[in-house]
């Protein structure tokens, strides 16, 4: 519950005093886009783009065979409960993102 939550958040705090970005952390609540063989992906990379839907968190998960034109929405917390190591990095402000590989999450 809360601990969990507070854990969360002082560890993307922490990832974006690191990287020397502001912390601008996505509502999990949200949508992002997704590559269709996202779930089960050994690697993918993220990027926080300025969304054009305001129910959007810019996110968007392509792995590296992935068409970009044929992605699809789902909420970002389906893809955190997927992949947890990522949700430091939740909060790198748009224009950021990282890489997903084998479990090691490398931000770029």
């Amino acid at each position: 519950g809360v601990d969990a939550a507070v854990a969360c958040m002082a560890a993307q705090q922490q990832v974006c005093a690191d990287l020397a970005v502001p912390f601008d952390p996505a509502g999990l609540g949200m949508t992002c886009r997704i590559s269709l063989d996202l779930y089960g992906a050994p690697a993918f990379e993220a990027r926080h783009d300025m969304p054009e839907d305001p129910r959007s968190s810019g996110w968007e998960f392509t792995t590296p065979d992935a068409d970009p034109w044929a992605l699809v929405p789902e909420p970002l917390y389906l893809v955190a409960q997927h992949y947890p190591d990522v949700l430091p990095y939740l909060a790198l402000p748009f224009g950021r993102g990282f890489r997903y590989e084998g479990g090691v999450v490398t931000a770029g």
